[in-house]
């Protein structure tokens, strides 16, 4: 019997339609990572991925990053930077196009301790190799992840 990962309800599932996820991560590239909740109207329920979630009415993608930041975490970020935005074309599922964008925001061990969780079932640090290694991670927020791990290494092409 093939692993449903919550893909089924996709159908059924109309999401907003814009999306922010926070690149929480330490000053030695550790990663903190919400696991998601085991709710069937949730996308990849029990896999990790980031904070962060929909974009409200009226709000702009930095006004959502802070309030879901707030809402999940307790916390207010001190910065952030835009670092990738993703699109995905969910026709084949009954769905229409999803886009996600992500911000970097740098948080010390004295943010992470003051964190209180209050969406998901738990949240967890992860080192640079977990983001590599770990197959339980949503796909977008694994691949954005790992594009994060080698930033340094994505290349402008040449004029």
């Amino acid at each position: 019997m093939a692993a449903d990962y919550g893909l089924a309800s996709l159908s059924r599932i109309r999401p907003k339609a814009c999306a922010v996820g926070a690149i929480l991560v330490t000053e030695d590239d550790r990663y903190l990572l919400q696991h998601r909740d085991d709710i069937r109207a949730i996308w990849f329920l029990g896999f990790w991925g980031t904070f962060g979630g929909a974009i409200d009415e009226g709000e702009s993608q930095e006004q959502a990053l802070v309030r879901e930041m707030e809402e999940e975490l307790e916390f207010s970020p001190r910065r952030f930077t835009f670092f990738t935005q993703i699109t995905f074309d969910f026709s084949t599922v009954g769905s229409d196009n999803k886009y996600r964008s992500y911000f970097e925001v740098p948080v010390t061990e004295h943010e992470l301790a003051d964190m209180t969780l209050h969406e998901g079932q738990n949240m967890r640090m992860f080192s640079a190799d977990d983001v590599w290694r770990k197959a339980e991670i949503t796909p977008y927020d694994h691949f954005v992840l790992r594009l994060h791990v080698m930033r340094d290494r994505i290349v402008p092409p040449t004029q």
